[in-house]
């Protein structure tokens, strides 16, 4: 079976089986038939997979009602910054995988998957801030399988965001990492425009901080000037920009 097409096409209405670690498996059969199987695992058989037949209309709405719902992400106040501001899950993304390449032991593709999902649950749980959750706990793991029930690659999902939460991996634990450095830009930012509260909080954030290659550029986010990537203060140019 390992030896089929690696290829899956997910509005045909015939697919080809793959089989491969976090492979969402379909089979010759219209007008679609998909099953998942858990990363690392391994049939004998064909018959040992565990098949679940969607009709292709209802798996694509499925789908399309869960982006909807990641899409409430945008419209959630982060509330750990209703005192300075907000943060951002794209830069998250990409210092993973900064940390990635930095740290050099880890998998960064799975760095990006888990920086992509570890807010995912706070579209149903809202977001906590370290007050809130003196008096609240929200249950991510419920909120997880409620909001990837019915979906393809729901078990991946599930099982990325539960090895977030529970930081089973050298991976997770450089994503919160990179979590804690995107409030650390944040804070650098606010603190160069002159919001001196930020200040009060960078210390705390700094000791979240578990790895090295964390630590290395944390001391070089404080060390730097935010706007050093646009601003050379020592050019002509913000005179007459360029004009003679």
């Amino acid at each position: 079976m390992a030896g089929l097409l690696d290829r899956t096409d997910l509005f045909g209405t015939s697919i080809l089986l793959a089989v491969r670690p976090y492979s969402r498996i379909a089979v010759e059969r219209p007008p679609i038939a998909l099953f998942a199987i858990r990363p690392g695992w391994r049939a004998e058989s064909e018959t040992e997979y565990q098949i679940h037949w969607l009709q292709r209309g209802d798996l694509v709405d499925r789908i399309v009602e869960f982006l909807f719902e990641v899409g409430m992400l945008k419209r959630t106040p982060r509330s750990g910054w209703q005192f300075l501001g907000t943060g951002s899950v794209f830069r998250t993304a990409m210092i993973a995988l900064v940390l990635a390449r930095l740290d050099g032991t880890v998998d960064a593709d799975k760095m990006l998957r888990l920086a992509l999902v570890h807010d995912l649950p706070e579209a149903r749980t809202g977001d906590l801030n370290y007050v809130n959750q003196k008096y609240v706990t929200a249950d991510e793991s419920r909120a997880a399988d409620d909001m990837t029930r019915g979906l393809p690659f729901g078990e991946e999902l599930r099982e990325l965001m539960a090895e977030y939460r529970d930081e089973t991996s050298a991976e997770a634990v450089l994503a919160h990492d990179a979590d804690q450095l995107e409030m650390l830009f944040e804070l650098k930012e606010k603190l160069d425009s002159g919001c001196h509260a930020a200040e009060d909080w960078t210390p705390f954030v700094l000791r979240r901080l578990r790895t090295d290659a964390a630590k290395d550029l944390a001391e070089k986010i404080l060390a730097g000037d935010s706007d050093s990537w646009w601003f050379d203060r020592d050019s002509e140019w913000w005179v007459r920009g360029g004009k003679d």
